[in-house]
């Protein structure tokens, strides 16, 4: 395949700029799916009303920058494990 579709599963790092990963992704391909899951096993991201307020504001600006690429960034919530 030529050109494969990518899946690139954000985590913690949630940079669009100096994201290895992200570089690495767009080397291979130019079709790339972006998502980021809720986990619901991981506590830490809601601990805090701050914390919460922040991952929240980082996902909606990522968001944003790949609207401006002309794509959007997928969210869901669950367990990434299953």
């Amino acid at each position: 395949m030529e050109h494969p579709r990518i899946l690139f599963w954000y985590r913690k790092d949630l940079r669009v700029n100096d994201n290895k990963a992200l570089i690495k992704a767009f080397a291979l391909s130019k079709a790339i799916t972006s998502i980021y899951i809720f986990d619901e096993t991981y506590p830490y991201d809601f601990n805090s009303k701050s914390r919460s307020w922040f991952l929240g504001e980082s996902l909606k600006e990522l968001n944003e920058n790949w609207e401006k690429a002309g794509s959007r960034l997928l969210i869901e919530k669950g367990s990434p494990y299953i």
